[in-house]
């Protein structure tokens, strides 16, 4: 086994307000996985992926296919986060074997959007090897043309709101069905939604205006792979203008924010500067001309300069100089440097240009100079460069800005659910045994807000005014004084560390019109049954005796099930210390799926199928005579085993029951039927009750009961799957939509297997 890093980078090349990619399918293979052929109908998986952007269903075929292993979904991250946005770069790195025959070719598809099924992939599964006859790694490095860009022909090209993904598209697959086969596309309709989006209509994400890709010369992408390590990551920037930087002196009116990123290759830095008080019209760089009568204020030189802060340096490079316009390109505005360079007018009077320094542009000091001390400097520091804006009162330099390197954003993470019972019983010293209350919390993924909602029945909101209407019983000894989250474990008093409602001391927070409520996000709601409902979330900005963040790390550690050293408190008059209490618990992971793994039983010489759960499978696979018997079906090389097929253990909305019968007639073999073909076995007058077993009784051993449920057949919610019958021993077999192609395409595996329809659709899971 030779271990090659193989990094995988997809860069969109279509100008500004150009296509969109969607998340890149790309895998490795042995040069017989094709992904389309032209002129012939695409499959179902591909289909999904041509018209939604959706991979799963491809990936899938591309596991069934048994022509490859490793297969991924390369997305973007930047501007619209999933799809890749034009001029993004984004790449990933695998781990392949060099010396398996599944991992010496590459296959790629994506989806253009807007479309309803525009696409790009390679027909040739062997047009991309990546080793030589020697077996030395050679890698691939293409562009993409406009002219390549192929139709699916799968859904009329009309762009409809209602079929055109990612435009106005609410559900997936509602195009008008074309039933066509893979030909060139067309393009997009001349004057048609598309073409003439500018980003403003309901439903467009962007405009499209540069989306025309059968222009001459268009460029979708460029796929290349390489090997190494990932490339670093980009690195965020900013800085903050203002005259009192400036080490002569500056303007004390005028002032600047920017945001910089340097790329993941160290190629480009791009910028977004904007500035207030300043007047880029006098010398052409917005239209219209000077924006005051004054002079003084007009931008003569634009430049990022190399020094430390409080100290001047040289120019390294220019994007506008009226003073030296031969310090690089000189475009349609005399002094304009950077060919990137887009200056816009903001409605409140400033302006913010944009634009890229990259390494190939002419400049004083190559980009390239400056990468290692920008990667090398940390969060929060600052690099030796910085804006500076020219006018002409302040020639050297009117407000600078000293660029910084971002402070890291805060690590997202999964959010945490937590759940809390309260009573009487859980007061240290003593409580109220006729109130409780349930909890249920969530920690969000930055771990900045904590969203919670408590339930309290028995005490009395309304006498200090948190429900309107006063107070619910005539007793005051029920009435709810103060309301808080402690600090302390189970069976300890603790500190109060927020507030939600405080008669006894408001000042804890923030007063809003309810005297002693604290937080500004609380809802009071009264029940029905009588019962209070708060709502509101806790946030790290909130006024609290102790931030939240001090919680997040043990919240963020305790296992499921344990608790954790936080707990709610509901004082009364009657119980000022405390009349019901909740411990804070991170909650069980509740999971309503199961995995369902296909084994083939080798004593029947044609594909005779058994379907089973996790811990049924990990019993035949440890048992010796059972292991020899069945072969397992979708196991990996690293160990990874694909399931059949994912089903719900509970009942839901458009899911349908499944009960498990084994034959007798073929003992150790299985079917899964609905409900209505289960009565019409087992109805009185049916002639093969006496053929079938249950197999899903519960603890009782009297209710036969469902084994999983499933999407119907027609529910268009999952992945479709057809049952097929063995004409030799009618035994029974479940196959995925790429599968069922197979067998309906090969003569001898259609004469084997009787297609007896749509039997469910699996649900869909995110890995």
């Amino acid at each position: 086994m030779a271990d090659t890093q193989v990094t995988i980078t997809i860069e969109n090349l279509s100008p500004e307000a150009g296509t969109f990619l969607t998340p890149f399918w790309v895998g490795f293979h042995n040069g017989d996985f094709d992904t389309y052929d032209r002129g012939r109908p695409i499959s179902p998986g591909l289909e999904r992926l041509v018209e939604d952007g959706n991979t799963e269903p491809f990936s899938e075929e591309f596991a069934i296919s048994g022509d490859g292993s490793i297969d991924g979904t390369i997305t973007g991250a930047e501007g619209i986060e999933g799809p890749i946005d034009p001029g993004e770069v984004v790449t990933q790195t695998f781990t392949i074997d060099s010396e398996d025959d599944t991992s010496q070719f590459f296959s790629y598809a994506s989806m253009i959007i807007p479309s309803n099924d525009a696409f790009v992939s390679n027909g040739n599964p062997t047009a991309h090897s990546l080793f030589d006859e020697e077996g030395n790694f050679i890698g691939a490095d293409f562009i993409i043309l406009g002219n390549e860009v192929l139709d699916g022909g799968t859904e009329v090209n009309d762009e409809e709101a209602s079929s055109t993904a990612f435009f106005s598209q609410e559900e997936a697959d509602t195009g008008e069905v074309e039933n066509g086969v893979v030909t060139t596309h067309p393009g997009f309709i001349e004057d048609g939604r598309i073409l003439t989006e500018d980003g403003t209509t309901e439903g467009a994400p962007a405009a499209f205006t540069n989306a025309d890709f059968t222009a001459d010369g268009y460029q979708v992408a460029r796929v290349t792979v390489s090997v190494g390590d990932r490339p670093e990551e980009p690195v965020n920037i900013t800085a903050t203008l203002n005259g009192e930087q400036e080490v002569d002196g500056g303007d004390e009116d005028a002032t600047g924010t920017s945001t910089l990123t340097l790329n993941d290759t160290g190629e480009a830095l791009e910028y977004s500067l904007s500035v207030t008080g300043l007047d880029f019209g006098a010398n052409g760089l917005i239209e219209g001309g000077a924006t005051t009568e004054e002079t003084s204020d007009d931008v003569t030189r634009l430049h990022i300069h190399n020094a430390p802060s409080g100290e001047n340096g040289d120019i390294v490079f220019a994007l506008f100089d009226t003073v030296q316009p031969e310090l690089g390109d000189i475009l349609d505005i005399p002094g304009n440097q950077d060919e990137d360079l887009v200056v816009t007018a903001n409605d409140d009077g400033s302006v913010t240009l944009t634009g890229v320094w990259e390494e190939s542009d002419p400049a004083v000091t190559a980009l390239s100079e400056f990468v290692p001390e920008i990667r090398d400097t940390e969060a929060g520091e600052e690099i030796d460069l910085y804006w500076n804006v020219h006018t002409e009162e302040f020639p050297a330099g009117a407000i600078r800005g000293q660029l910084e390197v971002a402070e890291e954003p805060i690590p997202v993470a999964d959010p945490v659910s937590i759940t809390s019972t309260l009573n009487g019983e859980q007061e240290v010293d003593g409580g109220d045994e006729d109130a409780t209350g349930t909890s249920t919390l969530t920690l969000n993924d930055t771990g900045e807000a904590l969203e919670y909602s408590l339930s309290v029945t028995g005490l009395d909101f309304g006498a200090n005014g948190l429900i309107e209407g006063g107070a619910t019983t005539e007793e005051t000894s029920d009435d709810v004084t103060r309301l808080h989250i402690h600090n302390a474990p189970s069976g300890e008093n603790g500190d109060i560390v927020f507030a939600l409602f405080d008669t006894v001391q408001p000042e804890l927070g923030d007063i809003l019109d309810i005297p002693g409520n604290q937080d500004e996000d609380l809802v009071v709601t009264a029940n029905d049954d009588g019962s209070v409902t708060l709502t509101g979330v806790w946030e790290e900005s909130d006024p609290a005796v102790t931030a939240l963040s001090e919680f997040v790390p043990e919240i963020r550690d305790t296992e499921a099930g344990e608790e954790i050293d936080l707990y709610w408190n509901v004082h009364t008059e009657e119980f000022p210390a405390g009349a019901i209490r909740g411990q804070l618990e991170v909650a069980e992971e509740d999971d309503d799926t199961i995995d369902l793994f296909r084994f083939r039983n080798t004593t029947f010489d044609t594909g005779t199928y058994v379907f089973v759960g996790e811990e049924e499978r990990d019993f035949i696979l440890n048992d010796e005579n059972l292991s020899n018997t069945f072969a397992l079906d979708g196991a990996e090389e690293d160990g990874t085993i694909n399931p059949a097929f994912t089903a719900s253990t509970v009942e839901g909305d458009d899911l349908i029951p499944f009960f498990r019968l084994e034959s007798l007639a073929v003992p150790g073999t299985f079917l899964f039927v609905s409900t209505a073909e289960y009565d019409a076995i087992f109805a009185e007058d049916s002639n093969q009750a006496d053929q079938w077993t249950k197999q899903g009784f519960d603890e009782s051993g009297e209710n036969d009961v469902a084994e999983f449920f499933l999407f119907d057949s027609s529910a268009d919610m999952g992945i479709q799957f057809t049952r097929f019958q063995n004409n030799q021993n009618n035994t029974y077999l479940f196959a995925g939509e790429a599968e069922t192609q197979n067998i309906l395409d090969n003569p001898d595996l259609a004469n084997a297997f009787t297609n007896q329809g749509d039997a469910f659709e699996s649900l869909i899971v995110d890995s």
